[in-house]
Order: structure tokens, then C-alpha cells, then sequence
């Protein structure tokens, strides 16, 4: 009998100018390099006329590719608060979302917005700080504001190696490894040991996302509680039940353009 193909449905959702589109053609460039806009521009989803002149998306926007085996269906949702009903139709459809936040901007009245949706549609998500490599981007700032504005507790999963024009990767709290840029082959990346400056961040953050991760499983709290070491299995289904429930929102990061985060996403 033929393994049942896996099939996730999610929506992108956030203000303008949180890169949602960009990110949306990241993921499809990482899945389907021949559909997707060579130079990174959100030109071929924005394809709308009014859309090509205001640089921005004014209406639901479908996309579909497969990567890994799996098929990937999701809705680019526009962020203008005018139009948030279509995020309700979308969010309707779809099994999760990711909400991008901006890594220069962060959590203005225009997130609080969307999240105000998401939260009512009692859809897991996880937070995408998106546009690590702007120049002006803080990692540490936003998932503050996250928790602030949102009223939403924070559980990052990564945490960015540098950032803006600086940045090199980042680190996967689940493995604690960093996965570096490749300078060459977009998307790229090499495991290597994490860096010696980040290390003791790391271990707090894994430590944080452990216990948000327990929490949300009476079986895996007790566990924890005894001094048993939970396994990357069990703390990814932790992480789910939390998502699901929306005890907690995971953070993930990205930078659309040179590709950093976006595999991982």
C-alpha cells in the first residue's frame, strides 16, 4: 500500500512590509527554483497592476510547490488592516500559519492587528522575524516586542548568527548546531559547532524552549519534573501541542533574499 503523500496548508500572514511575499517566494524558490523570481523581488506573486505600483499585495495570492517529498498549498495574505477579512477566509482553510514580523520594524499596531485574527481563528503559528539582513535588524528587540505588543509569551527555536549586512546563519536550538552560510548556491548551508560568543545564549534559549515544551504536556511535564532529559521528539511534539493550544508562540528567523533561514522554515 503506497505512504500517504504529506500535504501542509498554511497562510502568511503579518503588516505590510513585514517581507511576507518575499518569503512566500523564498519558500518556493527553495522548492521549485524554475517558478520562482531569480533575483528574490515579490514581482511575480504582486502580479496585480495596482500591486506592481504600490509594491505591496491587495488580495488573497495562492502558491503550491513540493519540496522534500511533501506538498506545500499557501495563501499570501495582504497586510493592510482594510483588508484583514480576507486573512479570516484564509485562515479558515489552512492548518497553521506563519506570522512575519519584521526584524527592523517590529511589532507596530499593524501586527498586533493580524495577530488579533490568527488568535481569534485559534490557528497554530509560529512568528517568522523576517529581514534579518536589514541593516537595522534585532533579533533580541523584536521577540521582546513580540511578547509586549502581542501579549503573546515568545519561544524562540533559533537564534541568528549576527545580522543585517553581517549576517552568517543561525543557530537550531532543537540540535544546537549553526547552520552557516554557504557563500555560493543560494539557500545553502554548513553544520559547524556553535560559535564560542553565542554558546551561552543558546544553552538558555533550548533551555527556555525545553520547559515551554514540557509545560504543554502534562506527560513530558512529568518527566521533566522527575530530571529526565526530554528527546528532539518529544520536545517537537511539546512545541506542537503549545503551538496548537496558543500557550506560546515559537520564533523562527529568515532573511528572504540571500536565502538564510528559509530551508529551515
Amino acid at each position: 500500500m503506497p505512504t500517504p503523500r504529506v500535504t501542509r496548508t498554511f497562510s502568511m500572514l503579518g503588516a505590510d512590509g513585514a517581507g511576507k511575499t518575499a518569503l512566500v517566494e523564498a519558500l518556493l524558490r527553495a522548492g521549485d527554483p524554475k517558478r520562482a523570481s531569480p533575483d528574490g523581488s515579490s514581482a511575480r506573486l504582486d502580479a496585480e497592476p495596482e500591486e506592481k505600483k504600490r509594491n505591496f499585495t491587495l488580495s488573497l495570492h495562492p502558491e503550491s510547490f513540493e519540496e522534500g517529498g511533501r506538498s506545500f498549498h499557501v495563501l499570501d495574505c495582504p497586510g493592510f488592516a482594510a483588508f484583514l477579512t480576507e486573512v479570516e477566509w484564509a485562515l479558515q482553510v489552512t492548518d497553521g500559519a506563519f506570522l512575519a514580523v519584521s526584524a527592523a520594524d517590529g511589532c507596530h499596531n499593524k501586527a498586533e492587528r493580524s495577530f488579533d485574527v490568527l488568535a481569534e481563528s485559534g490557528t497554530p503559528a509560529i512568528a517568522v522575524v523576517a529581514r534579518m539582513d536589514h541593516e537595522q535588524a534585532d533579533f533580541d528587540r523584536v521577540v521582546a516586542d513580540i511578547e509586549a505588543s502581542l501579549k503573546v509569551k515568545p519561544v524562540p527555536l533559533q537564534l541568528p548568527i549576527g545580522a543585517g549586512p553581517g549576517l552568517k546563519g543561525l543557530v537550531d536550538l532543537l540540535t544546537m548546531k549553526a547552520h552557516l552560510v554557504e557563500p555560493k548556491g543560494w539557500g545553502k548551508w554548513t553544520e559547524a559547532e556553535v560559535p564560542a560568543d553565542l554558546k551561552a545564549a543558546a544553552e538558555a534559549a533550548r533551555t527556555a524552549m525545553v520547559e515551554a515544551a514540557a509545560e504543554a504536556d502534562d506527560e513530558l511535564l512529568g518527566k521533566y519534573l522527575e530530571g529526565g532529559a526530554l528527546a528532539d521528539d518529544e520536545i517537537c511534539r511539546g512545541l506542537a501541542a503549545g503551538a496548537r493550544a496558543q500557550k506560546f508562540l515559537p520564533v523562527a528567523m529568515a532573511a528572504a533574499k540571500p536565502g538564510v533561514g528559509v530551508r529551515q522554515l
